[in-house]
């Protein structure tokens, strides 16, 4: 399975100092609870595609549910589990939260805390 398919969420950087956003951390572990599982699960999963993306990048190739596999040492099946739990319980694909992560990054002009430091809107 690829993991360029779309996703029914759309997620957004906050304007700096809103003080109605969540940190990405936070908002991953508001949406675990609707689904029983823990938040770090579900911040697991992002730094695991985040990662195999960051790796795979640099090869010039696309992560899969076969690459997360062999990456991270479990079953095809194990790793579809894995992504299908995320996206049931935040509605978008870790390589989203990935993404926006990084355009956090970019957006702040240096380093900052990939979870505790990005709003989301």
């Amino acid at each position: 399975m690829d993991e360029t398919r779309t996703t029914t969420r759309m997620l957004a950087l906050a304007d700096p100092g809103d003080p109605g956003s969540a940190t990405v951390r936070e908002h991953l572990h508001a949406r675990a609870v609707g689904v029983g599982v823990r938040g770090e699960e579900l911040v697991a999963e992002v730094v695991h595609w985040g990662v195999l993306a960051d790796e795979m990048q640099r090869r010039g190739e696309v992560p899969s549910v076969a690459a997360y596999a062999r990456r991270f040492r479990c079953s095809e099946l194990e790793a579809e589990f894995r992504l299908t739990m995320f996206t049931n319980a935040t509605g978008a694909s870790p390589l989203d939260y990935h993404a926006l992560q990084w355009r956090a990054v970019e957006r702040s002009g240096g380093c900052i805390d990939m979870f505790d430091g990005v709003a989301l809107a």
